[in-house]
């Protein structure tokens, strides 16, 4: 006999929750108990015993909607790829989680400080300021041509209206409010 382990311990050798653990103690009397706990003192497991039931408990029960069977080879008897209800997406525990978004973070400040990530809402802001100095140099622009070309007023109409057209749609490719006349209005 090995020597005894709590709950916790025991969770954490088999790769299982706590909340799963008490479960199977529970609904199977043939659980390898060392010790029953009682006020005050701790549920006791011979590690190895019940890693073996563990191991031949994870083969044998019906798998349930909730279960999520992944890709894995069986290490000390315990299979990884077979996570509770309670698992995340991606088989990833929180703390698994933590550490890529942690590295996913130190990886953005790297490339920030190397320049090859900038922040888009300055960007953002800088392209609709070009865009409104844009069209407002361009506002002139049907007028100068109708009085150089001699062209009809109506002719001068249908130039700015087709302008402006595309003005609006290359606003609103950017996501720019700059669109003028309400015209545009992508997300901020």
């Amino acid at each position: 006999m090995t020597k005894p382990v709590n709950l916790g311990a025991l969770a954490t050798a088999l790769n299982a929750s706590v909340p799963t653990l008490r479960k199977a103690i529970r609904d199977n009397a043939n659980f390898p108990v060392a010790r029953r706990g009682s006020k005050g003192n701790d549920w006791l497991f011979d590690l190895a015993a019940a890693r073996a039931w563990w191991t031949q408990y994870i083969r044998e029960r019906p798998k349930t909607r909730g279960d999520q069977i992944l890709p894995g080879r069986e290490r000390d008897g315990v299979r990884p790829g077979v996570l509770s209800r309670n698992a995340e997406p991606g088989g990833l525990s929180i703390s698994q989680r933590k550490t890529t978004l942690e590295t996913a973070l130190l990886a953005d400040r790297l490339r920030k400080e190397r320049g090859e990530l900038v922040e888009v809402g300055p960007l953002r802001a800088e392209l609709e300021s070009d865009i409104v100095a844009f069209r407002t140099s361009l506002s002139h622009y049907p007028a100068e041509m109708a009085k150089l070309l001699g062209l009809s007023a109506e002719t001068q109409r249908v130039m700015q209206e087709a302008m402006e057209r595309r003005l609006s749609t290359l606003a609103d490719k950017f996501g720019s409010k700059a669109g003028g006349n309400g015209a545009s209005g992508g997300p901020n």
